[in-house]
């Protein structure tokens, strides 16, 4: 019986350390993402427009079939072009033509650009998508290191081990 305790602990504590370094790798490519995110954030401003005029008045659906293990189900992509005006910070009006593909726009509709802080006739499009991710991304960095610290100071914790065995046991599953 010793043994097989034995060898238990031994598996919990290379699989612990397995995670670890997973752990940090991953961390280290999420704060990446972040500080460049971040660092383009600094170049921009985000502002709000009005779109004035869509080409061919509407949007082009396009409908594609997308399978998956229960039959599959249908996915929308729409292709845009819109002409937007905004203000920037001097309040000074610009009127400029972009393409999205996230949703179905309507004229009058309010959306989100962004524009250089050097050049604000330099303007694209911002999907409400870009803001989901860095709060996702935020999310995940904060797990990680609650998780990554857990991992490395509170291993002999009796409920810690448990935890670290049953990821063990489901990274083994799969």
């Amino acid at each position: 019986m010793r043994e097989i305790t034995n060898l238990a602990n031994q598996v919990i504590k290379y699989c612990n350390m397995f995670h670890i370094v997973f752990n940090i790798i991953f961390l280290v490519i999420i704060t990446v993402l972040l500080i460049h995110f971040l660092i383009d954030e600094e170049k921009i401003i985000t502002t709000k427009g009005k779109i004035k005029s869509i080409k061919n008045d509407k949007c082009t659906e396009t409908t594609t079939f997308i399978p998956d293990k229960y039959g599959g189900h249908q996915g929308h992509n729409f292709n845009c072009t819109i002409n937007v005006e905004y203000t920037d910070n001097t309040d000074i009006p610009h009127s400029i033509e972009l393409n999205t593909t996230d949703k179905d726009h309507e004229v009058g509709e309010t959306v989100l650009i962004d524009y250089s802080k050097k050049d604000p006739t330099r303007a694209t499009y911002r999907s409400e998508f870009v803001t989901i991710l860095f709060v996702l991304g935020i999310l995940a960095f904060l797990l990680l290191s609650v998780g990554t610290f857990i991992r490395l100071f509170y291993k002999d914790n009796r409920w810690v081990r448990v935890w670290i065995g049953w990821t063990c046991f489901r990274d083994f599953i799969r």
